[in-house]
């Protein structure tokens, strides 16, 4: 979570290369806050997916809800 002025204003899955190099698919939960600032669309997991035809890893935000 980053902050600014006391108030949530991004996520950003921090993720080791060391982690990455380990994992083909993950996915986790984001802890949810009891209240929202700000109505919109908020994330409530993360994914890691390896795209082997790209040699990329992907890191997504997903389970998109609107609170």
């Amino acid at each position: 979570y980053g902050t600014y002025d006391g108030a949530v204003i991004f996520y950003e899955p921090m993720i080791s290369s060391v982690f990455l190099k380990g994992v083909r698919d993950y996915s986790a939960e984001i802890k949810q806050p009891k209240a929202y600032a700000k109505k919109g669309y908020h994330p409530s997991a993360y994914r890691i997916m390896y795209k082997e035809n790209e040699g990329e890893y992907w890191i997504l935000l997903d389970g998109l809800v609107l609170h």
